[in-house]
C-alpha cells in the first residue's frame, strides 16, 4: 500500500465513531457518493437477553446504512456483521446478532450522528421547513421521517408545579367547555380538562406534586 493510501485510510478510519468495534476494510468512491465498507472486530458478543458471551460465530451479514456527508458527497456505510450462536442453555434466544451501539443503533439504517443532526433541525424547524433544509445541507429526509424522530426524543424534565392558574376554555363558543390549567412560574398551559365541576380541580389540589397556591378569575358566569 503506498504511502498516500495509508494515510487517506487513517484519516477516513479517524472520521468514524470512536469504537474499537469495527475497523475499516475498504472505500469506493461511486458517483452517488463514498461508501466505506467496516467489518465488526470483536472476537466475541454477548447475548442480548442473556449477556453470556459467545464465540462462537453462526453466520455474517452486511447492513447498508447511511451517515452524515462529507462536504457535498453523501456517505454510505456497508457494515458486515456477524451472527452468534448463544452458548447459555437456558436462554431462550439460540442465536443472536452481535451489537455495534457506537456505530448504529439495532435495527437502525442511520448512524447516531445522522440521527443527532435530523433531530436536531426537526426540533428547530419542524417537519415541512426542516426537510428543506435537510436537502439542501446533504441530509435528504421527509417530513415524516422528521416527526417520527422527534417523536423519539425524551420529554424534558419539568420542575415541580406549585402555583397553578385556572380558568375555563372551550373549543367553541358555549360548545364543549372545561377547565384548564397554566403554570404561573413558566406561564405554560399544563393540563386541559374537559369538565368544570369543582372536583376536576380538586383533584389536581389532590394529586402529587402538591400544588400549593391556586389562581382564578372570581367573575361569576
Amino acid at each position: 500500500m503506498s504511502h498516500e493510501c495509508h494515510t487517506l485510510r487513517t484519516v477516513m478510519t479517524y472520521l468514524l465513531p470512536p469504537t474499537r468495534s469495527v475497523r475499516l476494510t475498504g472505500m469506493t468512491m461511486e458517483p452517488e457518493g463514498v461508501c466505506l465498507q467496516v467489518t465488526t472486530t470483536v472476537a466475541a458478543a454477548g447475548g442480548p437477553r442473556c449477556a453470556v458471551p459467545s464465540f462462537t460465530v453462526h453466520s455474517r451479514y452486511q447492513r447498508r446504512l447511511t451517515a452524515v456527508p462529507w462536504g457535498t458527497r453523501p456517505v454510505r456505510l456497508q457494515l458486515t456483521g456477524r451472527k452468534f450462536i448463544c452458548r447459555n442453555p437456558s436462554c431462550p434466544r439460540r442465536i443472536f446478532t452481535e451489537r455495534v451501539p457506537a456505530l448504529v443503533a439495532p435495527s437502525a439504517r442511520k448512524t447516531p450522528r445522522l440521527i443527532a443532526a435530523l433531530q436536531a433541525l426537526s426540533v428547530a424547524l419542524g417537519g415541512q421547513a426542516g426537510a428543506r433544509l435537510a436537502q439542501r445541507l446533504g441530509l435528504p429526509a421527509s417530513r415524516e421521517t422528521l416527526w417520527r424522530l422527534i417523536c423519539r426524543l425524551p420529554l424534558p424534565g419539568v420542575a415541580p408545579l406549585r402555583a397553578m392558574g385556572v380558568d375555563d376554555w372551550a373549543h367553541r363558543k358555549r360548545q364543549r367547555e372545561g377547565t384548564s390549567g397554566v403554570d404561573c412560574a413558566r406561564r405554560r398551559p399544563v393540563a386541559l380538562r374537559h369538565a368544570r365541576e369543582a372536583e376536576t380541580l380538586a383533584a389536581w389540589r389532590r394529586a402529587p406534586p402538591r400544588v400549593t397556591i391556586i389562581a382564578r378569575d372570581r367573575l361569576q358566569a
